[in-house]
């Protein structure tokens, strides 16, 4: 097929980079018209690579607590991040990378879509829409930069008929860059590039084409079996589950529109429709009259498409692995389309129908960006607040969908929780270290622990709490909170999200403010003195746990061994601790043995330390 541009008002003419220039820049001021873009896992991101940086600085604790660490892959972030947060504050160098970022995805995507042909450029200026799109708000930066740079393999790949070997040489060190990035993106990249090396051979030159795309994807592959040997079980230890857990079901079918672009059906469709379509017209106009290339993208593009429509969403160690097979299924889709064989009035309809998409997306992300920011602005205010910790802090967030539906049926973008990591934010700028942040596998974390730390409180409770059944269980969140501030007495301090009632709340448990703006607060433990005080005669073992909890939770929060008991003149022995100004509950983990006056389930219950600070417990 000739490869010549056609000519025409709106073909591959000055058009398409004014029209790519617009988008670009719409892409750019999307992400930087706000000082901080809520997403799901960019805080985790962004706390790691900065203590990497900065573990040295005074009063934060991290030198005591963390060590620098080299990890096999997952470095995509790091790479744009960390050299604009060496000389800029963290909020400053991060709106420069995510403008970078969107700028490299969308200029890539284009580069390659144009490098398939430079007539099916309105393609790619469609396509950069995806810059904006629902791995950006995951948060998922590392496998997001990776991609990027794999549209831009892609592009050099397909940009040269044929490959010299200074080409192959430069294909196989970024294809290894890409791994060092993410390997998903990589694995992707490669099995298109080994497939545009396999149909461009002739019949006789395939076996050898074979072994030297083996011998070019080999340092990328080293990577891959470098982090397979760490096993799935090592991998999975930081979700906290076993290797075989987990359900295996695949996404639901929204979610290849949905977990594409993202946003309203206008939005995250359009360009996964037209993937869907490519293969419809390569077929109805026979595939073996395609280029290699458009065979290439055809066939790579549909087995993408149908991993992420028909893997498992989740699977161990890797939450949404199925879906991250869509940025380049789509990609690759769209750009088989032959926009070229349009007559001149339907292209200059699709034209104008691609940018037009294409910046109507990027005002979308626009007020959507503004909108996030506003919502969350109290529970970001407290990160300027004048605090400074050197050790564990429990995040206790008890809003953590900002008012968006926690259904990702309804969700503008499914699955994510803008505030899910607040707390990492708060330990960036304030020092100290929260559970659950990327800290943990040496094969994927960029600082990892070196001393042993609190028990970490499950993170999935704020989740639970906000599921749509218990969303405006009152009770529930009262319990939840107790049971979490309870939790957070061993820590330095507690960084609360909620309501201005759940704020109260934690003040009357025995929680201090050091800051407060309605619903958040940065506090400290203070609570008040509570004696247990077992009368002489009384029989206790000396190996049976005293365990307590903060009503009305029903849940343990603390438990003491008795044998640490000390004696009274009379004989007695005596339990004296802070504990919360509130209720809480008392039991004996010893069979047959209660308090006088305890319920049924052994608790005696105790409605205010603060009135009753000392309880006489009579067995």
């Amino acid at each position: 097929m000739d490869r010549a541009p056609r000519s025409g008002p709106m073909g591959a003419s000055w058009l398409v980079p004014l029209a790519l220039a617009g988008v670009l820049a719409a892409l750019v001021l999307a992400v930087s018209s706000v000082g901080y873009l809520p997403t799901h896992d960019g805080p985790q991101h962004v706390f790691t690579v900065h203590a990497a940086q900065h573990g040295d600085a005074a009063g934060t604790g991290w030198d005591r607590w963390l060590e620098p660490n080299l990890p096999v892959t997952n470095h995509g972030f790091a790479a744009v991040f960390a050299p604009f947060d060496a000389w800029l504050e963290w909020r400053l160098a991060l709106r420069a990378s995510l403008a970078l970022m969107v700028l490299a995805w969308g200029g890539a995507v284009f580069a390659f879509v144009r490098a398939v042909r430079p007539e099916r450029g309105w393609l790619g200026v469609g396509l950069a829409a995806g810059a904006l799109g629902w791995p950006l708000y995951m948060g998922f930066f590392s496998f997001y930069t990776a991609t990027a740079l794999g549209f831009g393999v892609l592009a050099l790949a397909f940009g040269a008929p044929q490959w010299s070997a200074r080409r192959r040489l430069l294909l196989s060190v970024l294809l290894l860059a890409q791994a060092l990035m993410h390997v998903m993106p990589a694995a992707s990249t490669g099995g298109l590039l080994a497939l545009l090396a396999l149909l461009r051979a002739g019949p006789g030159r395939r076996v050898r084409e074979v072994a030297i795309c083996a011998a070019m994807g080999l340092p990328a592959a080293g990577i891959a079996l470098a982090l397979a040997s760490a096993g799935m079980g090592s991998l999975a230890e930081f979700n906290d589950e076993p290797a075989g857990a987990g359900s295996l079901a695949a996404a639901p079918l929204w979610a290849l529109g949905r977990c594409a672009l993202g946003g309203p059906a206008w939005r995250a469709w359009p360009l996964t429709a037209l993937a869907l379509l490519a293969p419809l017209v390569a077929l109805r106009g026979g595939l073996r009259r395609r280029t290699p290339e458009d065979r290439t993208l055809l066939v790579g593009g549909s087995l993408l498409l149908a991993s992420g429509a028909v893997l498992p969403l989740h699977i161990p160690a890797w939450d949404f692995f199925s879906v991250r097979f869509l940025p380049l299924a789509i990609a690759a889709l769209v750009a088989a389309l032959p926009f070229e064989q349009l007559r001149v009035r339907p292209r200059k309809l699709a034209a104008s129908a691609l940018a037009g998409f294409a910046l109507a997306s990027c005002v979308w992300s626009f007020g959507y960006n503004r909108s996030l920011e506003e919502q969350a602005s109290d529970a970001l205010a407290g990160i300027d607040a004048e605090v400074q910790r050197n050790g564990m802090r429990l995040p206790i967030v008890l809003d953590p969908y900002l008012a968006l539906p926690p259904d990702p049926r309804d969700a503008p973008m499914p699955y994510s929780v803008p505030l899910l990591n607040l707390g990492q934010l708060y330990a960036t700028s304030q020092g100290g270290l929260v559970p659950y942040t990327f800290m943990y596998n040496p094969y994927l974390h960029a600082v990892i622990f070196q001393a042993e730390w609190h028990e970490a409180v499950d993170r999935r409770y704020a989740i639970d709490l906000a599921a749509p059944a218990h969303r405006d269980d009152r009770g529930l969140r009262r319990a939840m909170l107790s049971y979490l501030a309870g939790r957070g007495t061993a820590y330095q301090d507690v960084i609360l999200w909620g309501t201005p009632e759940d704020a109260d709340r934690l003040e009357a448990l025995g929680f201090r403010p050091d800051w407060r703006r309605g619903g958040a607060a940065i506090a400290r433990f203070e609570g008040c003195p509570f004696t247990l005080e077992f009368p002489p005669g009384s029989t206790v073992p000396p190996d049976a746990t005293i365990e307590l909890g903060w009503l009305p939770a029903w849940h343990t929060t603390h438990r003491y061994r008795a044998g640490k008991m000390r004696p009274t003149p009379e004989g007695g022995r005596t339990l004296t601790v802070r504990q919360t100004c509130g209720g809480l509950w008392v039991s004996l983990n010893v069979p047959k043995l209660a308090c006088e006056g305890a319920d049924d389930a052994g608790r005696l219950l105790v409605r205010s330390t603060r009135a009753t600070p000392r309880v006489t417990c009579r067995l």
